[in-house]
């Protein structure tokens, strides 16, 4: 069933050798290579279609780089399985051709320079089960030659063309002897193409983290920055690293920061709160956690740290210091009780109004006063009442503060407003 019909005659094979290494060496990228490649291929075969097939981790075996397809046919043919799909294509991935066939290499590749023949005077047992695509879309000559790298079959050249006797045994044979190079360049660079999509993926997760990543070595020099990290320290990424990352902490926390990086290195895993300065002078109050790798080479050391801004936090326990001290340092009267009248705070200068009520922090006034307290918390109402003691009259406003459960006193000396007041009766 071979066919020996015209052909071009084929360049040295040393000198396409030559030139598909230099298109090899040249590829940045394996989209780079395919396309290039397919370029080479094209010259050699004078074929309209030239296309390549790669083997995925699943099992397909999609056109990676194609030129000169009909309409129609690669949307027909472009999703195959070596899973699902019995075809030519098939044989010659899984490397299931039987090279005792006519139109089998022993290298594995099929060619076929007149399908409709094939089609019609070949038995069925003989061709095996086939899908006919390229002779339903017109191709009469057909050759599918496998990519190899080392022992294993990553993919496939497909070429084909209307015309009869365009894939002669020598071209085939030819490609054949370029195959090698071809599938130990893809294999790499696949395998480098996948390495730079799961450091995208990677980048793109941690610059989604929504806190400050932080990758530090054994002298604290940055190794790995995220988006949040560098704008926290006012820095793009290409400046940030190998720079050493003390000089972004506040001077006053310096020492502070080495201590927990040795810390670090011995424990294993801390916490620190730090200011950070960044280039344009903001300053940042945050919080490092860190955990470092366990290896006792310095050289391998790194801690993997976690940066969040705690600038607001910061502010927000300072106002609750504050507002905590205001009734230790308030020159009036403030008591605070629950529902059933025990008192659970009085500043110091609720003293007189205690000493009134002949009770302490921990007790219970007076049964008037509790049922004042009682009353309060069941209306929810606030009410003023006086209290007077050793020639002072205290105004006594009792608030209630449900959420919260308590009822708070706050008390005002008025004897000397009151005294005034009395020469104008």
């Amino acid at each position: 069933m071979k066919t020996s019909g015209s052909h071009r005659t084929p360049k040295s094979q040393l000198l396409l050798r030559n030139r598909l290494l230099a298109t090899i060496n040249r590829a940045t990228g394996i989209k780079c290579l395919l396309d290039d490649l397919l370029v080479e291929i094209k010259g050699i075969t004078g074929c309209s279609v030239n296309a390549i097939r790669l083997l995925d981790e699943t099992g397909n075996i999609p056109y990676r780089a194609h030129s000169g397809f009909v309409d129609g046919f690669f949307k027909l043919e472009n999703a195959l399985s070596i899973i699902s799909d019995k075809c030519m294509c098939i044989n010659v991935i899984t490397g299931t051709a039987d090279p005792q066939l006519p139109y089998y290499t022993p290298y594995g590749s099929f060619y076929m320079n007149a399908t409709t023949n094939f089609l019609s005077t070949v038995a069925d047992d003989e061709k095996g089960v086939t899908r006919n695509a390229c002779s339903a879309f017109g191709y009469e000559s057909v050759a599918l030659i496998p990519i190899k790298s080392g022992a294993k079959i990553i993919g496939l050249i497909h070429i084909a063309d209307q015309r009869e006797d365009m894939v002669p045994l020598r071209l085939v044979k030819q490609l054949e002897g370029l195959t090698y190079d071809v599938g130990v360049a893809i294999e790499r660079l696949v395998e480098l193409d996948k390495i730079q999509n799961s450091e995208q993926y990677y980048r793109s997760l941690v610059d989604k983290v929504p806190a400050g990543y932080l990758v530090l070595d054994a002298e604290g020099c940055i190794l790995e920055a995220n988006l949040n990290l560098l704008e926290m320290i006012g820095c793009i990424r290409k400046d940030a690293l190998s720079k050493a990352f003390i000089d972004f902490v506040a001077i006053e926390r310096r020492a502070l920061f080495r201590e927990w990086v040795n810390r670090l290195k011995s424990q294993g895993e801390c916490s620190f709160d730090c200011i950070l300065n960044s280039k344009d002078g903001a300053h940042m109050e945050v919080s490092i956690a860190g955990r470092s790798d366990s290896t006792k080479d310095s050289r391998l050391w790194k801690a993997y740290c976690v940066v969040n801004d705690i600038t607001q936090r910061k502010k927000a326990e300072q106002e609750i210091r504050n507002l905590a001290t205001l009734p230790l340092i308030n020159p009036n009267p403030i008591i605070q009780v629950t529902p059933e009248g025990v008192i659970v705070f009085a500043n110091t200068a609720a003293k007189p109004v205690l000493e009134c009520w002949h009770t302490r922090y921990g007790k219970t006034p007076p049964l008037y006063w509790q049922q004042a307290v009682h009353e309060v918390f069941r209306t929810g109402t606030m009410k003023t009442y006086e209290l007077q003691h050793l020639g002072h009259v205290y105004d006594l406003k009792l608030f209630p503060v449900p959420e919260l459960g308590f009822i708070n006193i706050y008390g005002i000396d008025i004897t000397k407003r009151l005294r005034q007041m009395e020469p104008h009766k």
